[in-house]
């Protein structure tokens, strides 16, 4: 942790949220992750030797837990009741963060594997059908790793390899850029399908109900763009 070496509680708390990546860090942690793989899979621009330092970090300024695997190699990191009181925190610097710089959203900040991540924790199991639903994501700009899978079942949803044997109930075909747009709410969801910068095979029980199951990033409304489109104005 920094120390800026002043009383201010926003110093203190600069002084741990200001190290690079740590931020990012405790984003993954919030949103589920616990293992170190976890974390270096969804932050694969941070290098190994400081995310160790991050976590070290992070555990002696008592905001982590790290728990010792049984049988098994590696640790479980958790959020101390201080770690989570941070939530609050890191979602204003998201609604702050999309109100101020979606425009400046560049092709090389796409990510696939993380979008899909973040696209199954706002899918809303419940305007879907009760049977497992098989959903895949087909981007056709991407060469290699073009197609992503979600499996929604028992009120969840999970990212997974494949279609694990089960036909198709779901089959978007769009661009990794055209649906990161859709998803953090700078393109209507209509407007990418009647453009035809979308496609969605599907029977209709799943079709016409698609703005109902497929969410949107919790921190749209704080979009311009999403908030003109939803004040009837002209992107």
């Amino acid at each position: 942790m920094h120390s800026y070496e002043e009383y201010c509680p926003i110093s203190k708390t600069a002084g741990i949220l200001g190290e690079r990546w740590t931020t990012q860090i405790l984003r993954e942690l919030l949103f589920g992750a616990t293992r170190f793989s976890e974390l270096q899979r969804y932050l694969p621009k941070l290098s190994p030797s400081l995310l160790t330092t991050r976590l070290l970090s992070l555990e002696d300024s008592g905001l982590l837990a790290r728990e010792k695997l049984v049988g098994k190699k590696g640790f479980k990191y958790q959020l101390t009741p201080s770690g989570r009181n941070l939530m609050p925190v890191i979602q204003e610097m998201g609604k702050w963060g999309m109100s101020h710089f979606y425009d400046s959203l560049t092709e090389n900040e796409l990510d696939a594997e993380h979008l899909m991540r973040d696209v199954g924790l706002t899918i809303v199991p419940s305007a879907l059908p009760d049977h497992e639903t098989m959903i895949c994501f087909n981007f056709r700009d991407l060469k290699e790793n073009s197609r992503w899978f979600l499996k929604v079942s028992g009120g969840k949803c999970e990212l997974c390899d494949g279609p694990t044997g089960k036909e198709l109930d779901v089959n978007i075909i769009t661009t990794l850029s055209v649906f990161t747009r859709i998803w953090l709410g700078g393109v209507p969801l209509t407007t990418a399908l009647s453009a035809g910068d979308m496609r969605v095979e599907a029977l209709p029980i799943y079709t016409r109900r698609i703005s109902e199951w497929l969410g949107l990033c919790p921190f749209v409304s704080h979009n311009p763009r999403y908030k003109a489109a939803a004040g009837g104005l002209t992107l």
